[in-house]
């Protein structure tokens, strides 16, 4: 278990060759008769041992749970392994959290409290990990009015203070807003409440408990607008793409932020968008319009002129459109911003392959539309 790559394909620059050349690797090379030097070929790649590649890079790794009950095998970047690994062990998520922050591991555990006032003011971590999950089931929405919010409450549907082996069961509990919540116990009453009340209640049956499988996800679904491809959370994008989890985050949050006086946001992660999938089901037409009018690069004032914080480039290649070169070069990993900057500029032709070899061409894209009307024009 742990770590199950041994070996890893590298690409060889000017910031490896030494380290590589250091622990015994044969470095391919060639005799520049120009320079009348030996050189390294560039893009030239090469098999190394796991162990000896720096641990916080971003190659993507095969990693196994070392909890012998949970055996969960992981795709995740080798940077985000080491990152996590503890006293030689790696645990997934769920096993981590019932393993370090669990008890008196949890950083919220108050040892002035009994177990019983504990359990009597559910000041417990086993129960805020119940009520995330429940929360995340229900995709953050109310099951009775189906607004989504961040007053949300989970209801016990066989009350809490009588029904104590379903205090932390999934299958005993539903997500309402506190106004839904508030409606129902001004009827029924606080304690001693049932399953039956709340049916008779909401006056339907409860659809979500029926098709709940016992699988439950560790964190809110995300949905990529390019693709329409679906994830369990943001760290599950992490695992399947080498995007970092905070990126996501932060594009599905539409961040917006300021540091040291320059404004900036965080729009696209890889050149693709993301949206929580509860949100994104919710969306209108309009609502997406609003959004990528949002997206626009925001204007600045500096030394009295109009600048943006970032420029669309295009690449002439693929016809792919970014909101900036940062976004470009996290698409092509070959493909350095300063290059694609020099590219735009005029001053080098390429910039990064495609994996078949071909060079990718660059442009910036209020560029590429002026060049396109100039053309229309003249023909």
């Amino acid at each position: 278990m742990g770590l199950l790559t041994k070996e890893i394909e590298v690409t060889l620059n000017s910031r490896n060759i030494e380290h590589y050349a250091n622990l015994g690797y044969e470095i391919p090379k060639y005799y520049n008769k120009n320079s009348c030097t030996w050189r390294v070929k560039r893009n030239t790649k090469i098999i190394v041992k796991i162990e000896d590649v720096p641990k916080f890079t971003n190659y993507l790794v095969d990693v196994q749970c070392d909890n012998e009950n949970c055996a969960n095998v992981l795709h995740m970047p080798y940077q985000r392994y080491n990152y996590h690994l503890k006293n030689g062990k790696y645990y997934c998520q769920k096993c981590a959290m019932a393993i370090y922050n669990s008890g008196e591991n949890n950083p919220s555990w108050n040892p002035n409290l009994t177990d019983k006032e504990r359990i009597t003011g559910r000041h417990f971590p086993e129960y805020k990990d119940f009520v995330k999950r429940v929360l995340a089931r229900d995709h953050y929405t109310c099951k009775c009015c189906g607004h989504s919010s961040t007053n949300l409450e989970v209801h016990h549907l066989n009350g809490y203070n009588w029904f104590t082996e379903g205090r932390t069961d999934e299958t005993n509990a539903i997500t309402l807003c506190e106004n839904c919540h508030a409606s129902f116990h001004s009827i029924y009453g606080q304690g001693n409440n049932t399953k039956d009340q709340f049916e008779e209640w909401i006056g339907k049956s409860i659809e979500i408990l029926d098709k709940f499988d016992g699988k439950l996800p560790i964190g809110r679904n995300v949905i990529c607008y390019e693709t329409l491809e679906t994830y369990d959370s943001p760290v599950d994008v992490e695992n399947k793409t080498g995007i970092l989890s905070q990126r996501i985050i932060d594009c599905c949050n539409k961040r917006d932020y300021t540091i040291n006086g320059h404004r900036s946001r965080v729009i696209t992660a890889n050149g693709n968008h993301y949206f929580w999938l509860d949100e994104y089901k919710n969306m209108s037409q309009k609502d997406f319009d609003n959004y990528f009018e949002w997206c626009k690069p925001i204007k600045i004032k500096r030394s009295g002129k109009d600048l943006y914080n970032s420029k669309k480039v295009i690449c002439l290649t693929t016809l792919e459109i970014f909101d900036s070169m940062s976004d470009a070069a996290r698409k092509y990993e070959n493909a350095h911003m300063a290059n694609i900057s020099r590219c735009c500029k005029g001053i080098t032709k390429t910039c990064g392959k495609l994996p078949d070899g071909t060079k990718l061409k660059w442009m910036y894209y209020e560029d590429y539309l002026t060049s396109t009307a100039s053309s229309e024009v003249s023909a």
